[in-house]
Parts: C-alpha cells; structure tokens; sequence
C-alpha cells in the first residue's frame, strides 16, 4: 500500500519536508494485536473457572490490544514530531474509550466502542499528515462496526457447535477472534484503507525522494487550508460523541481565529451537533428515570 501524502514544489519556502511515514502500519498493528491476543487466551484460557476469571482474561486481553494499537505508532522516529503531537490526543482518547467498556453499562459498550474506533481513524489519519478533508471518512467505521457485529454473531452461531467439541480451550479464542476482526479491526482498518488511495497532487521529481510535507498553519492564512479539529469535530457529532465535538469546536475556532485557517462553517456544526446531542441526551436519561420510577410505583 502505498502512502500518497502531498508534495509541493522544492522552491516552496514553506515546505518543511520530513521522513517518510511507515506505510501500512495500521494494518501490521491490527494483525499484531490479534495475534498477540489469540496467543495468550490459548496460553491462559485453561486457568478460567468461572464467568468472573472470564471476565479478568479478557479484560486483560483488552487492555494489551489496546496498547499495541495505540503506543507503537506514537513512538516511532519515522513520524514527524509536529504529527505525533496532533495524533496523540485522539489515539490516547480512543484507547481510553475502549478500555472504558470494562467499567461502564453494557448498553453503553456499542456507543463506546463506535467512538473509540471513529477517534482512532481521525487519529491516524492526522499522524500520516492526511488532509483534513478527509476525516469524514470516519464515519464509515459505525456502519462497518453494526456490519462486522452482525456478521460476528451469524458466524459464531454456526461455529458454536464444531467448536464446542472442543472444549473452552478452543471455543473461547476462537470467539474472541471472530469478534476482535469483525468488530474491532475492519471497522478501523477499512475507512484508513481507502483513504490510502486517495491521491494529492502528482509529486515532482526532486521532492519524491525527500518524503511528504507538512505546511503549518500562517497567521495571513496562505496555504492554511482546512483545520483539521474543525472536521473531526463534525465527524465526532455526527456520531453521537457529543462532549467530544462541542470540545474540538471551540478548540477548532479559536485555532481558525488565530491561524485563519478554513473550517470555521464545520466547527459551528460541530457545536451544534454536540450541544443537540448533550440535551437530548440528558432529556432522555430524565424521562427514562422518571418512567422506570413511574413503573416501580405501579408495581408496588
């Protein structure tokens, strides 16, 4: 696969050119962490007794997937430094969401992980230096998520009985295996795959082989282009991550105030979709309260 970041002209003076980003590496670290997983539930499932000792593996399972998707691409010197920095926010908060499913209702896992893996798309895409157009194709990762969970639970169900004669042993990774893919990888692989191919413009001759560039943002605004917070905040409210989008919205003007920077139309959507997605929220929590309270007193 190969990386098709913009390049500009060597004569430009705003260019500052930096090493070539790895490419592919979000699908090595996906695979990585399915392996890594599928290995030590093989290796540990023989210790699980109960429903809790099965719950502490695959918290654990959890947590060391999560940290093999999200550390190494933070610190790898062939990212430019300016990069990381950006990416750093959305794939720490990402990974935070996912493990966030170990301690939150059952009902809010699905929300949880469908941020989680929305958050790490805009995250990679801003460590590959992607242009900022480009995020909403994000919002590709909810469908492929209720796809994958579909399709995860057909499979299982017709694997349940050939596995079952093998025990836990065999039934238990293959589960976790089945879900991890379909749930947790493709909805994240799949958007950062096709927005591989989208191409910039053709690269000159000289400027290919001093690797992609990164424009920072003038205070005039030349060749500023979009503000990327201002795209993931819309992106982020159109998926339901509400608080997340109304924080990146006041960020994202504020940036755009300063840096005069495109995106200001897309922050104040952000804004709304966030602020609409906070009452309606709590508007619902309090009418179910008061219905679950309204029931209870009937049926006493």
């Amino acid at each position: 696969m190969t990386d098709h970041t913009p390049f500009a002209q060597p004569s430009d003076p705003t260019v500052i050119r930096t090493p070539t980003p790895l490419p592919a590496l979000g699908f090595v670290l996906a695979a990585g962490w399915l392996s890594i997983a599928v290995v030590y539930l093989l290796v540990t499932v023989d210790l699980v007794k109960s429903f809790e000792d099965q719950y502490q593996l695959f918290r654990a399972t959890n947590v060391l997937g999560t940290v093999v998707v999200v550390v190494p691409p933070l610190l790898l010197r062939r990212i430019p430094g300016e990069l990381r920095r950006r990416a750093l926010p959305f794939l720490v908060l990402a990974g935070a969401l996912t493990l966030a499913e170990l301690v939150v209702p059952e009902w809010t896992v699905p929300l949880l992980l469908v941020d989680a893996a929305v958050l790490y798309v805009i995250g990679w895409l801003m460590l590959r230096g992607r242009d900022p157009k480009l995020m909403p194709i994000a919002l590709g990762a909810p469908f492929l998520y209720l796809l994958g969970w579909t399709a995860s639970v057909m499979l299982l169900d017709q694997l349940q009985t050939p596995l079952h004669a093998y025990g836990e042993s065999a039934l238990i990774p293959a589960s976790f295996f089945v879900q991890a893919l379909l749930t947790g990888a493709l909805p994240v692989c799949l958007p950062l795959l096709v927005a591989s191919f989208v191409r910039g413009p053709a690269p000159s001759g000289s400027a290919i082989h001093e690797g992609p560039i990164f424009r920072p943002a003038t205070a005039t605004g030349v060749g500023a282009g979009m503000n990327s917070l201002a795209m993931a905040s819309v992106t982020m409210g159109l998926v339901g991550g509400n608080v997340i989008a109304v924080v990146l919205g006041h960020i994202a003007r504020s940036q755009i105030r300063r840096t005069k920077e495109d995106g200001d139309g897309a922050a104040m959507a952000g804004l709304v979709l966030g602020y609409v997605g906070i009452v309606v929220g709590v508007v619902a929590l309090v009418l179910a309260s008061m219905l679950s309270s309204a029931f209870d007193h009937f049926t006493y």
